[in-house]
């Protein structure tokens, strides 16, 4: 049994869908609503074979044509005999055997394949036998006023007001909005209204195509400004934007340095001292080299001999030899030590 959902659109010859597929008797796999497999209900036939030389199978048919029991039947001739000739009947082929031979089920003229999809439905010819004699398509043809829901095809859609298109059902219809003038849209703007740049900025123009705005370019030069050395000197337009700038060498007077000594301070070297100057530059301070040699004084032999001045530098020196015995009175402006070194 097919049932045909609503909401088929269409005319004279509407389409539709196979909601349900029922099975009737000696079918299984039914109710089908989407998809499925109908096939022939099983009876309480034992599968098997059946029929031998000493037994006849006895089966039992039912209406659909279908054996809805079998059993072997020992072959009872009344004594001995011989089957000398077999026939085949309706449905059969291959008969008459009389010695040897193969009995068939006949072919019919249908034709192999698939029946029935979502636009046709299977139709089909079953003989006494239970077997199919002939099988088509037929195309799916439900009239439009048997269709919960469908509208004719006949039936136009028109486009008014601002709008264009429309038709008859018969095939797609499109509807399409027209130009709609500016005065009709809430908040729109005619395109013949021009957007202009102000101060500091560039682009604009009128409103029939994008319109951009950008700053404008100053005479700035773009790169980094201030180091160490130097400092950051911009000009600063009424809209917040560089119109100048440049790097100015840091120079603080020394008066504004807590702590800073002026570059025109000399260092002069007092006695004893070499070097000194302007601290314009690095300044040096050296002791100064008196007249003693450089080297080791004082042995077991001999005692040093050294003059100091004010500044507790040694300004001579010498070995004096040690004389031994008898005592003797020691300079008060000579002093003697032992194992004297200078470098």
């Amino acid at each position: 049994m097919l049932k045909v959902a609503g909401g088929v659109g269409g005319g004279g010859n509407a389409s539709g869908t196979v909601t349900q597929v029922n099975t009737g008797t000696g079918l299984s796999g039914g109710p089908i609503t989407t998809t499925g497999t109908i096939r022939l209900a099983n009876t309480t036939v034992t599968a098997g074979t059946y029929g031998s030389n000493v037994v006849v199978p006895q089966i039992v048919i039912d209406a659909q044509g279908r054996i809805t029991s079998a059993s072997n039947v020992t072959i009872d001739v009344g004594g001995t005999g011989t089957v000398t000739q077999v026939n085949t009947g309706t449905g059969l082929t291959g008969g008459p055997v009389t010695s040897t031979g193969t009995i068939s089920i006949a072919n019919t003229a249908v034709t192999t394949g698939s029946y029935g999809d979502a636009a046709n439905v299977a139709t089909f010819t079953v003989n006494q036998q239970g077997q199919l004699t002939a099988a088509g398509n037929v195309a799916i043809n439900i009239a439009v006023a048997n269709v919960a829901g469908a509208v004719p095809n006949t039936v136009n859609v028109l486009a008014d007001g601002l709008l264009t298109g429309g038709g008859a059902l018969t095939g797609n219809v499109t509807v399409s909005l027209t130009n709609v003038p500016i005065a009709n849209v809430t908040g729109g703007v005619a395109n013949t209204v021009s957007v202009l740049a102000g101060t500091g900025l560039s682009g604009g123009g009128n409103l029939s195509s994008n319109v951009t705005l950008a700053l404008a370019n100053t005479a700035v030069a773009a790169g980094n400004y201030g180091t160490a050395a130097s400092v950051g000197q911009f000009t600063v337009d009424t809209q917040g934007r560089l119109t100048s700038a440049a790097n100015v060498a840091i120079d603080i007077a020394v008066a504004n340095v807590s702590g800073a000594v002026v570059n025109t301070t000399t260092i002069t070297a007092g006695k004893g001292l070499t070097g000194g100057g302007n601290l314009a530059s690095n300044v040096t301070i050296s002791l100064a080299n008196t007249t003693a040699n450089a080297g080791t004084y004082g042995s077991n032999t001999q005692v040093a001999q050294i003059t100091v001045d004010a500044q507790g530098r040694i300004t001579a020196v010498s070995n004096v030899t040690i004389t031994g015995g008898g005592g003797g009175n020691v300079s008060a402006n000579t002093a003697y030590a032992y194992a004297w070194f200078i470098s």
